[in-house]
């Protein structure tokens, strides 16, 4: 056999996905974690970032208090 008839064969297994924003069927690596198909991306990638300027969106995210702090300070009872 020739050296080129010898080469190792690529394999790439893939995996039918459902697109995050839109629905449509597409096929990606099954190694991956992409959720939006390739329209989909482009368009996700062109949106603003969201600002982080807002305190009540930055209280939401932990940034005031730490998240251990505020998982202490809400404690439920329970009531019988």
């Amino acid at each position: 056999m020739s050296g080129a008839a010898e080469k190792k064969q690529e394999r790439v297994t893939l995996e039918l996905k459902i697109c995050e924003r839109c629905g449509g069927l597409w096929l990606r690596p099954s190694a991956s974690c992409w959720i939006y198909c390739g329209g989909c991306k482009k368009k996700v990638s062109e949106l603003p970032k969201p600002s982080t300027g807002s305190p009540r969106r930055q209280a939401r995210a932990g940034k005031f208090i730490g998240v251990e702090t505020a998982r202490a300070i809400v404690r439920t009872e329970r009531v019988q």
